[in-house]
């Protein structure tokens, strides 16, 4: 039968398996293994206890003892991890300038682009108030040869800030930016 062998399940921190359903089951009925521990087979999208997978729940036997908290084998995927994993596009895209908007948009309940799209609305609001005194500054007509290098300056920390910042969100990262990065403007 294709497909029996595929089983993996978590005993005392350490991920077991590949096993066929049939030995996962006895483990589970004898008590070897908890009712709670984490399996996982393909198809699956996440670990989940052995209580609530349909083809071990009759293997649970009655009034088993809960045990304590099952935690996932290193390696397997977190919601942290995932979220970072399908959002790290999304959270590159908001140093794009107007582009920020998207990343907002299409993912407003996934903790690092909101992370990265606050980094990038930060950044852009700071340099717009930079760039806004520079050009008041600018009206006054002594000041407006002195504010060219200013000007560079403002242009250049931007450029450079985005940069960091879509490395670090390539990188998966929750890194702050320099300067601007510890307000919190979204939440």
């Amino acid at each position: 039968m294709p497909g029996v062998s595929v089983w993996h399940y978590v005993q005392n921190g350490q991920a077991c398996g590949p096993v066929e359903l049939s030995a996962l089951q006895a483990l589970i009925a004898s008590g070897a293994l908890s009712a709670d521990a984490l399996v996982w087979k393909p198809g699956m999208t996440d670990w989940l206890p052995a209580r609530t997978v349909a083809e071990l729940a009759d293997s649970v036997p009655p009034n088993a003892p809960p045990p304590p908290i099952a935690t996932p084998p290193p390696g397997a995927a977190t919601d942290e991890a995932a979220d970072i994993a399908q959002n790290k596009v999304l959270a590159v895209i908001a140093y794009l300038g107007p582009l920020l908007i998207v990343s907002i948009l299409a993912a407003p309940h996934s903790r690092f682009a909101r992370f990265h799209s606050n980094q990038a609305l930060v950044l852009f609001l700071a340099f717009f108030i930079i760039y806004c005194a520079l050009f008041l500054f600018s009206l006054i007509p002594f000041f407006i040869c002195l504010l060219a290098p200013f000007h560079f300056a403002a242009w250049f920390g931007l450029l450079f800030l985005m940069i960091l910042g879509v490395i670090n969100a390539a990188g998966g990262q929750y890194k702050e930016l320099p300067w601007v990065g510890h307000y919190r403007l979204l939440s």
